[in-house]
């Protein structure tokens, strides 16, 4: 059965358009495609189907999508063949001064208007470079991508096809992954969430029953099992990801992610579950780094510079994650060339 991969646009992006991949896999699913596999967490599914109208397939998925999180999100597919292709035709590939994650390649759903595309390729962007080949289009971003010269709005009005963008960087990791490869996928239940269950997690314990529930949550014995379970968590997906084993890290973040917002939902978190949350924010980020996505990382260690700043008392260990934080930013601005 043949493989495909499809590109969401505009997911988890900018803190809005929040999907979590377990329920974007469950819905993939739910529409009778098979081995469904999320990668990373901007919005790439790799599955199998028999389906052979990819326009209908894509239609479709896009509906199910807007029904489910209710949001309209165009979807892009790509075989694995494709995939390999396109990388192949990469116009930058004989430059080595060029930064990998600078480079976006931007996948359209069809062929851009050959009028369009002669309006976009006499755009006036520099630094920044341009190439058009095919469905996809090449943008070399010279000086970041946190203030950019090309505008993508215009590009996609002018060449009337819808795409969605990632980097060199994703893309390279995307057709290493095991699927894309031509390897055949291990059974999720003896795969990376053999970790998850080693450490209990069932996305976090259950709150009590709402009319036994106390005020103040902390006070609860759930709640420092929650931070307890989160805390270990964070250690775990660390060290993986430390290894380069970022599928393995990734499992875990996604299926922590309703324990953190759990914790989060008391009025005041204890210390020691403040801790825990910001160490999630932080390898969460260190992974949307690895991938290109500074700007969504930044975002979430400005997160972690927000708590510290406000926290009551401040002690040396706020200090330290405080400025833990501020170098996390740097980094990731940096990268955006700011």
């Amino acid at each position: 059965m043949p493989v495909l991969v499809s590109l969401l646009r505009g997911v988890n992006v900018g803190g809005h358009h929040t999907v979590k991949m377990d329920d974007l896999r469950s819905l993939y699913e739910s529409l009778g495609l098979r081995n469904v596999e999320t990668f990373i967490l901007s919005g790439n599914v790799i599955f199998s189907t028999a389906a052979r109208d990819r326009n209908a397939l894509a239609k479709r998925l896009e509906a199910a999508i807007e029904k489910k999180f209710g949001f309209p999100c165009d979807v892009v597919l790509r075989s694995a063949g494709e995939l390999r292709d396109a990388l192949a035709r990469n116009p930058f590939a004989d430059r080595p001064e060029i930064d990998p994650a600078k480079l976006l390649i931007t996948f359209l759903s069809g062929d851009p208007d050959p009028e369009g595309a002669a309006k976009v390729r006499a755009l006036d962007i520099a630094p920044e470079e341009l190439q058009i080949d095919g469905r996809e289009v090449y943008v070399y971003f010279a000086n970041g991508m946190a203030r950019p010269k090309l505008q993508w709005q215009l590009v996609g009005k002018l060449m009337k096809a819808p795409g969605t963008g990632r980097n060199l960087n994703t893309v390279r990791k995307l057709l290493a992954h095991r699927r894309t490869a031509g390897v055949f996928p291990m059974n999720r239940a003896c795969s990376v969430f053999l970790i998850a269950a080693a450490l209990l997690v069932d996305c976090g314990p259950s709150a009590p029953p709402a009319k036994t529930a106390s005020a103040d949550p902390t006070t609860e014995s759930w709640y420092a099992d929650g931070t307890k379970r989160l805390t270990d968590l964070d250690r775990a997906a660390a060290q993986l990801f430390q290894a380069g084993r970022t599928q393995e890290a990734e499992a875990i973040v996604t299926s922590a992610q309703a324990l953190q917002t759990k914790l989060l939902a008391a009025p005041r978190p204890t210390f020691e579950a403040m801790e825990a949350i910001a160490d999630f924010d932080r390898i969460y980020g260190k992974m949307l780094i690895s991938n290109g996505y500074f700007g969504e990382a930044r975002m979430l260690f400005m997160k972690n510079v927000t708590r510290w700043k406000t926290w009551k008392p401040q002690t040396p260990e706020t200090e330290r994650r405080l400025k833990e934080a501020a170098a996390d930013i740097a980094e990731c601005d940096k990268h955006m060339g700011g």
